[in-house]
């Protein structure tokens, strides 16, 4: 995610979507500083962890037929930088509060 600018991902089985993962659940992943464990055994722990284990479920999704500002209202509502956009359950794509300041400063 780090490496590709991506701060969240749809986490999606058999085309359902099933919740959403974002880089905070990543990073807040990881061992407490105040742990007595040392580096190698973290970094075994971390390595077994699973995206099940981190993701938010139920993800919260809005339909490619809603309106902009549908979005924005859910964005804001739910305090969320991003939603994955569905169709018919089928993640289509995400939309992102960074795509609605886009989508007004370039109306102006």
């Amino acid at each position: 995610m780090v490496d590709n600018g991506i701060r969240r991902l749809p986490v999606v089985i058999k085309d359902k979507l099933t919740g959403i993962v974002t880089l905070s659940d990543v990073l807040e992943a990881r061992a407490s500083d105040a742990t007595s464990l040392n580096i190698w055994e973290l970094n075994y722990l971390i390595s077994k962890l699973t995206v099940k284990e981190i993701m938010t479920a139920p993800a919260i999704s809005i339909s490619q037929d809603a309106s902009v500002k549908d979005a924005a209202v859910m964005l804001l509502n739910n305090k969320f930088g991003g939603i994955p956009v569905v169709d018919k359950d089928k993640v289509v794509g995400i939309i992102t509060e960074s795509d609605i300041f886009r989508l007004v400063a370039e109306s102006w």
